[in-house]
């Protein structure tokens, strides 16, 4: 099993953080592997398998799941409904001290995304998917994060970590919504589906 390394592959010791798009092709397998890292991904497009804890799960378009370090994990793609998964790399250190001050906040709290970074040890807890008004939220705060990261602007670290904290805000508010009102309709309209279209393609294409 190969375990990868942050040196490699988050940009500096100085910023441990890392994020891109990636497009599976037909049948493509990524190997058994883990990480010294948090993986954040998002599958943004498609369908496939992930591989967690000695179990293949199905993921689909709207998932969100995060890995913690050295745990191992795998995907495969089939040759239909090739999946695009958003990969968001870091070190726990990146953000703790800014999400500290959230740990009196019942609802944060309780977000089993946000919760391994207030404790020394990160245990994953489930996956969470997203309705769709809540996907086309989730690809334009994406969008804003690995652009600001790839453009590498002035005050990008600063940018990217406000990014990154509002991603953990948005996504604490869907798992909160789920246990107060799990019972509610969503509607995706036509301009929605052209909005998330437009977002994906933007992002896809300036890699």
């Amino acid at each position: 099993m190969t375990r990868m390394d942050s040196g490699k592959f988050l940009e500096s010791r100085d910023f441990l953080f890392h994020a891109a798009p990636y497009r599976f092709s037909s049948g493509e397998i990524v190997p058994s592997h883990s990480h010294d890292f948090i993986e954040l991904a998002y599958v943004a497009q498609g369908q496939g398998e992930h591989y967690y804890k000695g179990e293949y799960y199905n993921i689909a378009e709207g998932d969100v799941f995060m890995i913690e370090p050295d745990e191992e994990h795998a995907y495969r793609a089939g040759h239909t409904h090739l999946p695009v998964v958003y990969n968001v790399l870091f070190q726990p250190e990146l953000l703790r001290r800014e999400l500290e001050p959230l740990a009196d906040v019942a609802s944060f709290v309780d977000f089993f995304y946000l919760e391994p970074f207030l404790r020394k040890t990160v245990r994953f807890q489930g996956h969470l998917r997203l309705k769709p008004y809540e996907q086309i939220e989730m690809e334009s705060l994406l969008h804003r994060l690995i652009l600001d990261f790839k453009e590498k602007k002035l005050g990008y670290r600063i940018l990217t970590k406000t990014r990154l904290i509002e991603l953990f805000i948005f996504l604490s508010r869907c798992h909160h919504d789920r246990k107060h009102s799990p019972c509610r309709n969503y509607r995706l309209t036509r301009r929605s589906s052209i909005t998330s279209a437009s977002l994906f393609a933007s992002i896809t294409h300036s890699r």
